[in-house]
């Protein structure tokens, strides 16, 4: 079996990684796990307590301190520090010690517990407050210097300094990154027997895309041909400050992961847009742990959309009609004519699929190369009890690779001419340009 392992950089990203694992757990049957439509052993370890067995999500989770909550089955505050009582200071200054309330366990989690589970939104302020699963505490890292404050942050010793830049996260990482990689990284890889690939959920518009961009970068050392399926999170509207951060960020991903799927914050609600946003993350994994005879590996996924090219950025990501995806960087270059390399198609549902949405016979028209068009039926989306009532009947999922990123590489190129220093421009110019020509089909306007 291919186990697979996901990586959850920021609060939002929590969230979304909770409502996967949740919408996972819930096609589970514990009469018998060997009914399950899905393989749990890819996204899941077993965990033996004595003559108890359970599961754990294959996870490693990153938040900062005040993010995480209470975690279930856990009777500590995993985010805050324990505090030596027997610690004495031999100063000349005052020491004012502050002792935080422990965070009370959930409603969700308290009913949860006696078998009898009654969800509230209510219950949502934390992530750990509604899954459904107990994550391995051991995989769950805190950056204690750095606040939460509803999914931004900012340095504990001093609010005015914000956790929204790339550079900050690449300081964080050198003091960080290391330990991560020798300890939990490695861990999780001895605990797979035959590894498909990663999924990285990246929080783009903060200091965890620094902090993101360097983890890939050693990731990469370390497993120089492994699939990586990157997920970035972008909010609606930026400032110059965070759109130059956003540059960074994005290229980390571009750089590093096999394919790079954007998805746009729906609503200020992390708990609401990370629930539309894990349909689309859902849907794509549940190719990878089905138990039909047609399943595909993450591997092979990759490879049937992108075909053998560099072209590794998802530019349109719908779920039925709605467009998930937008601009990632607005400006004056925009595409007249829109070409698609290539439709993937992801169908869940328990009636016939339906064969206008995909619209195949246009791309063919078009000049889309058969092999560039796949659709695939898996499972109905399952519904967990925490799951917000958003999703009704059969749920379509369309992933294309078409010329739209260009327009967003060479608007990034403009704003790295005008208000990046001297020093890097010259070299993030000709990259983006680079980037941009797999995205060039047929005659350019400005050309």
């Amino acid at each position: 079996m291919q186990e697979i392992f996901t990586i959850g950089l920021s609060n939002h990203a929590n969230h979304l990684v909770t409502h996967f694992f949740n919408e996972q757990e819930s096609h589970f049957d514990y009469t018998g796990i060997g009914k399950s439509d899905l393989e749990p052993d890819v996204f899941f370890r077993e965990v033996k307590n004595g003559n108890y067995v359970s599961l754990t999500p294959r996870a490693l989770l990153w938040d900062l301190h005040g993010g995480i909550g209470r975690l279930p089955g856990s009777q500590r505050v995993s985010a805050e520090s324990p505090v030596d009582a027997n610690l004495s200071l031999d100063s000349d200054f005052k020491v004012e010690k502050i002792v935080q309330p422990p965070i009370p366990e959930s409603n969700y989690q308290k009913t949860l517990d006696e078998n009898k589970p009654v969800f509230s939104v209510d219950d949502t302020k934390f992530w750990s407050s509604y899954s459904t699963m107990i994550f391995d505490e051991t995989k769950i890292k805190c950056l204690e210097k750095w606040e939460n404050d509803q999914g931004n942050g900012h340095l504990r010793s001093d609010d005015s300094v914000k956790f929204d830049d790339f550079s900050v996260g690449t300081d964080i990482w050198k003091d960080e990154g290391q330990s991560f990689i020798d300890n939990s990284f490695r861990r999780e890889l001895e605990q797979s027997d035959l590894l498909d690939g990663i999924n990285l959920i990246l929080d783009v518009d903060s200091a965890w895309a620094g902090f993101g961009a360097q983890m890939l970068e050693d990731i990469r050392d370390e497993l120089p041909k492994k699939t990586i399926l990157g997920y970035g999170l972008f909010q609606k509207d930026v400032n110059l400050k965070r759109t130059i951060s956003r540059i960074h960020g994005f290229l980390g991903m571009v750089d590093n992961c096999s394919l790079v799927v954007p998805l746009f914050q729906a609503s200020d609600s992390l708990y609401e847009s990370s629930a539309v946003e894990s349909v689309v993350v859902s849907s794509i994994n549940g190719l990878f742990n089905s138990k039909a005879q047609d399943r595909v590996s993450m591997t092979q996924f990759v490879d049937s959309i992108r075909l053998n090219t560099n072209r590794n950025i998802v530019g349109d990501v719908f779920w039925d009609d709605k467009l998930l995806s937008s601009p990632i960087c607005p400006g004056k270059i925009k595409n007249r004519n829109q070409y698609v390399y290539s439709r993937s198609v992801i169908y869940r549902g328990n009636g016939p699929t339906n064969t206008s949405y995909s619209n195949f016979d246009y791309l063919k028209s078009q000049g889309t190369s058969s092999r560039g068009m796949n659709q695939y039926k898996i499972s109905p989306l399952g519904q967990p009890q925490t799951f917000p009532q958003i999703v009704h009947n059969d749920v379509y999922i369309k992933l294309d690779i078409n010329t739209k990123p260009r327009q967003d590489l060479l608007n990034m190129k403009d704003i790295v001419k005008r208000y990046v220093s001297y020093d890097e421009r010259e070299e993030l110019v000709d990259h983006l340009l680079s980037l941009a020509e797999e995205y060039e089909y047929g005659f350019i306007d400005e050309d």
